[in-house]
């Protein structure tokens, strides 16, 4: 009897830890964690390198398929975060294709339309579906959680949720004074919120263009007090309250303070009107054209050193395109699209690489990705010349289905790209799941499969076991 009556008595005071520590995979927490002054390589997408381990999003969910049931914290594997140790900087695998060791990290759904997550100091900062039902009974999965965790997988936290469905959320961090602010754009309002006091800094309504400065590299000692590490560049209409002519045609380009919501108009255009396209470490890109004589509306930047108007203009493209990829290497480097084809753009000088127009979706190592019929290519930004077209390359294996990649679902980790692909199990159903391409272009299974999903073991080849030359078949890649 006092066996029961001491087991009972632990087994509320089990029920109430939980309670107020909030939930977590292991009950203890993940042992043999990275150090707090860890790089980290590759934040804001589906995978996350921190030390020696490989923290990456095992699979992909469709949310609008998603019931008020689904989404638990601890029932989710396939679209959670796991870890795997890397050696000597490699994935390590088995005969078979699977990975040696792998722990689950987060047990929320984190591979989703609006999914990603980043690692900072020993918090994972993660998006995942808000599962709430509104008024009329309908499932609010197009919203979006945000959620904070130990990087051991205790004490998982919400932080924020977003107002309203977004089909392509945009949202980025940055760390300032100890302090890490989650910046959103929802309902047309560039949203700051500080994760540390769980209050939000500002609402900006007026924003008629912005960038958010998207640092995929982070190290805790690092010092970033450079103006795009503490403000966001926005543009807005020019309104009565500016105390202008009415021959004022031009907007205001502004920036907001990200600590304390202060916000200062930089420059209100008598003519011009500026659209903010994209911000780095150092630089505000931007097209500018001549509204009052309904001007071409051409591609500038400006490197902020001191303020906006101390700042030399340089203007980096002679015609107009449909869209831009900024490059973070060589001089003014820029790969642009139009209808007609796509562009390599350096110093005002562009050059057509290809004939038809593709998005750029991420440049590494020199390579520009882009997809086409949902495989991934990439070209050789100094590559040559075939057929007047620059040489391209089918990177993803053609014996795979891939029916998402687009710029959320192709991350980098200096090594390795990653991509979902769909795999079908034993019993038929397909699902999604992570692979990663090697250097040698060899695509490569990484991950889990929940134990339903396991694709069937192939056969052997004839003769192996029997054979030294005849090797063995891997149940997966």
């Amino acid at each position: 009897m006092k066996k029961k009556l001491l087991m009972l008595f632990c087994m509320c005071i089990m029920a109430v830890s939980i309670f107020f520590t909030g939930c977590s995979c292991t009950e203890k927490g993940l042992k043999d964690n990275p150090p707090t002054d860890a790089k980290v390589i590759s934040n804001g997408g589906m995978t996350v390198v921190k030390g020696d381990y490989l923290y990456y999003v095992n699979g992909y969910i469709d949310e609008t398929t998603l019931t008020k049931d689904d989404n638990k914290y601890g029932d989710i594997s396939r679209a959670g975060i796991y870890r795997t140790k890397l050696v000597n900087g490699q994935i390590v695998k088995d005969k078979d294709g699977f990975l040696e060791n792998t722990d689950l990290v987060v047990s929320k759904i984190v591979g989703f339309s609006n999914g990603g997550f980043y690692i900072i100091d020993d918090y994972i900062y993660y998006a995942t579906p808000y599962m709430n039902l509104d008024r009329d009974g309908n499932l609010q999965s197009n919203r979006v959680e945000f959620h904070r965790i130990n990087i051991d997988g205790t004490n998982d936290e919400t932080l924020f949720v977003t107002s309203q469905n977004e089909d392509n959320l945009d949202w980025s961090l940055y760390k300032i004074d100890n302090n890490v602010y989650l910046t959103t754009y929802v309902a047309s309002k560039i949203i700051i919120y500080n994760t540390t006091t769980q209050k939000t800094v500002v609402e900006v309504s007026d924003s008629t263009s912005y960038a958010f400065l998207d640092e995929t590299d982070y190290h805790t000692g690092a010092v970033k007090d450079k103006e795009m590490h503490n403000y966001i560049y926005y543009t807005r209409a020019i309104t009565s309250s500016d105390g202008l002519s009415v021959d004022y045609v031009g907007n205001a380009v502004c920036k907001v303070n990200i600590a304390t919501g202060k916000i200062t108009t930089l420059e209100t255009s008598k003519n011009n009107t500026y659209t903010i396209k994209y911000v780095d470490e150092s630089n505000v890109y931007y097209s500018k054209k001549d509204t009052k004589i309904n001007g071409n509306d051409l591609l500038f930047k400006k490197t902020i050193i001191s303020s906006w108007n101390n700042s030399v203009e340089v203007q980096l493209s002679n015609a107009v395109y449909t869209n831009y990829y900024f490059c973070d290497f060589g001089d003014n480097l820029i790969i642009a699209s139009d209808s007609n084809g796509t562009y390599v753009i350096e110093n005002r000088v562009s050059t057509k690489v290809l004939n038809t127009q593709q998005t750029i979706l991420n440049v590494y190592g020199g390579y520009a990705y882009y997809s086409t019929e949902n495989k991934l290519y990439r070209f050789n930004i100094r590559g040559q010349f075939v057929d007047g077209e620059i040489e391209t390359e089918l990177i993803t294996d053609e014996n795979k289905t891939h029916t998402i990649i687009n710029e959320k679902y192709i991350d980098f980790d200096n090594q390795r790209v990653y991509v979902f692909v769909d795999y079908t199990s034993e019993a038929g159903v397909s699902n999604t799941y992570l692979n990663y391409i090697t250097e040698d272009l060899e695509e490569r299974f990484v991950g889990k499969f929940e134990s339903k999903d396991i694709p069937e073991k192939p056969e052997q080849n004839d003769g192996y076991g029997e054979d030294p030359d005849v090797e063995y078949v891997p149940h997966i890649d």
